[in-house]
């Protein structure tokens, strides 16, 4: 086959849909290198890729075609000349992709040209290497729809559960992963699960332990119990878990049900075993010092390692928790007292709580650092939280009981659908004002709430304060996204109900108990309450804003934007119960506010008809 034979083929399967890159670099060494010069093939292909990318008037599909194209010649580029710089400038080409399965494909691809050429691994390639793992955990995290905050020692310490991931592909894995299963049993526990997660994995390979035991949505329907000299194993294979995330939320939700005691992810690196992590500590036996990904790693070389490695592990797993929350202790802030007179508060700090461990110190030392001539206090409400969130509130209520006072649940009420602001925060506020911050936001100005409570005592007209915040997304990157004009002003109900749904944040808010309490009849209807508040603060008085950048909101998975958004039924019922208040809203206004009310429920009624065409897709897939 020619060159351009081989270029006019690539095209083709491209446009079928059918293009394989894999495929396409076993035809060019079968077909066209006996057929053509390779340093012919090499000049061609530099040429191609010198090409400037395709602009914004091309036709989208051609775009696609061409990107498609260049990648697998930057890939058979590192093939024909196996150069570092030109494996570099592949990664790069990887490095720019978004579709999620496209990226996973391309990089366990690049991973084995490493493993087949160790000339072309140096630093910048693991850097770039390194960026493209972390896009492609971020992705996951986005696409997935399941809870992976920590749970607590205390909640397993009584289960001798082990779980085990693997991601077998051949006999030497195999006979390590029996020694694994081995040590864990003698070391740790007695109830050993091994989750296989092999890409790899076809229903036609010979070993008898790699089968795709995945069926429709029960993990469990398919597990077996097997043995690894007189060890009893309970055993769950999975066929491309990276790819699949459905599979993956429910295997998070398996293992938070089963509460494993120790998990260890053995064979490198495995994005699942990452999303465990968040959920238990977890250990990463490799004989690849590159593929460290969890919370505690060994690199393993013989069988001994496999031993020492889990002896280690298993202590440090013991104490995670204790030192976390030594840790939490060492960086309690001193509160500022000078200037108080009175001893009733005059604000009380509101704050909900869930599986918020990683960020509860940032907003309890924000709130606390507060500079006021006045005492405030922090009433804050645990929702039976899985993590260490009950602990963290529980050592700040130590060093501070007149200011901290914490209100925890037995059971999760927010799923019963109870107003856990309205029938149980604001009756135990003592303050004329409240201030809002969520247990994953925080305050970064240590003036903030003598601004707003000063302001609002000097114009008994104003209701409500609030202030321009900072977006912190989940990559730890800042974005100011209030999109106000840089002035102190007041702003109305027609703000209030066009704008504030997405451009005031909970915890930029002060509002007068008095004058704002209660909500209006039809707060019963609302899913989320911060959007009605905003409306209510407008319409019982001034709400006025400052533009200085006084806090933080955070992008995270357990908070309404991850719980809500990303799940099609939760979205549904919010949106019909919202498009319910507003039209109440209406009537409550005498018609006053309709034009805006009707141009959110235009946007509302829209998004719900998109999600109820996607549930119809969805349907019709499962049929």
């Amino acid at each position: 086959m020619l060159w351009n034979e081989y270029k006019e083929l690539i095209k083709k399967k491209i446009l079928k849909k059918e293009f394989n890159s894999l495929e396409m670099l076993e035809i060019l060494n079968k077909k066209v290198l006996n057929q053509v010069e390779k340093k012919e093939i090499i000049t061609d292909i530099r040429k191609i890729c010198k090409t400037k990318n395709s602009t914004d008037e091309e036709i989208e599909k051609e775009k696609d075609i061409n990107r498609q194209m260049r990648l697998l010649y930057k890939q058979l580029l590192v093939y024909l000349t196996g150069y570092l710089e030109d494996y570099c400038d592949f990664l790069l080409e990887i490095k720019e992709l978004n579709d999620y399965k496209e990226l996973v494909h391309m990089f366990l691809q690049a991973r084995s040209m490493q493993i087949e050429n160790p000339c072309i691994v140096s630093e910048r390639s693991n850097n770039i290497f390194d960026e493209i793992d972390t896009k492609i955990y971020n992705l996951c995290r986005e696409k997935k729809n399941v809870n992976t905050t920590h749970l607590r020692y205390e909640l397993r310490e009584n289960n001798m559960t082990v779980i085990i991931i693997s991601k077998m592909e051949d006999e030497i894995d195999l006979d390590n992963l029996k020694e694994v299963c081995k040590q864990m049993y003698e070391i740790c526990g007695k109830n050993i699960i091994v989750i296989n997660t092999n890409d790899y994995v076809t229903e036609n390979n010979t070993m008898p332990l790699l089968l795709p035991f995945f069926k429709e949505k029960d993990i469990l329907e398919e597990k077996e119990e097997l043995f690894f000299d007189n060890v009893k194993v309970q055993y769950i294979s999975v066929q491309n878990l990276v790819e699949e995330t459905l599979q993956m939320d429910m295997l998070i939700d398996y293992i938070r049900e089963v509460k494993p005691y120790y998990v260890v992810n053995f064979g490198g690196i495995n994005y699942f075993a990452k999303l465990v992590n968040a959920v238990v500590p977890t250990l990463t036996l490799t004989t690849n010092e590159q593929e460290k990904c969890t919370s505690f790693n060994t690199t393993i070389t013989c069988k001994e390692d496999i031993k020492k490695g889990i002896k280690e592990y298993k202590y440090k797993a013991d104490t995670y928790d204790y030192d976390f929350i030594e840790n939490i202790k060492k960086h309690i802030v001193k509160v500022d007292k000078s200037k108080w007179v009175k001893t009733e508060p005059l604000v009380s700090v509101c704050t909900l709580v869930y599986n918020h461990e990683l960020f509860l110190q940032e907003m309890l030392n924000g709130a606390l650092m507060q500079k006021t001539s006045f005492p405030f206090e922090i009433i804050i409400h645990d929702d039976c939280s899985t993590d260490l969130s009950a602990k963290v509130i529980e050592e700040y209520q130590k060093v501070y009981p007149e200011i901290v006072y914490p209100v925890y649940q037995k059971r999760n009420i927010n799923s019963l659908e109870v107003n856990i602001m309205e029938k149980i925060v604001y009756p135990k506020s003592r303050g004329k004002y409240i201030a809002w911050c969520e247990g994953d936001d925080y305050w970064t100005d240590e003036n903030k709430l003598e601004i707003q409570v000063s302001y609002m005592e000097e114009n008994p007209d104003v209701a409500g304060t609030f202030h321009e915040a900072l977006l912190k997304t989940k990559n730890g990157d800042f974005i100011e996204h209030g999109g106000r004009e840089p002035e102190e002003k007041d702003y109305d109900t027609s703000y209030c109900i066009s704008k504030s749904a997405t451009r005031i944040d909970t915890a930029t808010v002060v509002f007068n108990k008095e004058k704002v309490l209660p909500l209006p009849y039809f707060s019963k209807y609302a899913k989320t309450e911060d959007y009605l508040l905003f409306i209510t603060i407008s319409l019982r008085g001034k709400f006025h804003y400052f533009s200085k950048i006084m806090g933080v909101y955070r992008m995270s998975d357990n908070n309404w934007s991850s719980t809500v958004l990303n799940n099609p039924k939760k979205y549904k019922e919010f949106t019909m119960s919202e498009i319910k208040w507003l039209l109440e809203l209406n009537d409550y206004t005498d018609g006053k506010y309709y034009n805006e009310i009707a141009k959110v429920i235009a946007v509302r009624g829209a998004d719900l008809v998109r999600v109820i065409e996607y549930e119809e897709v969805l349907d019709s897939i499962r049929k």
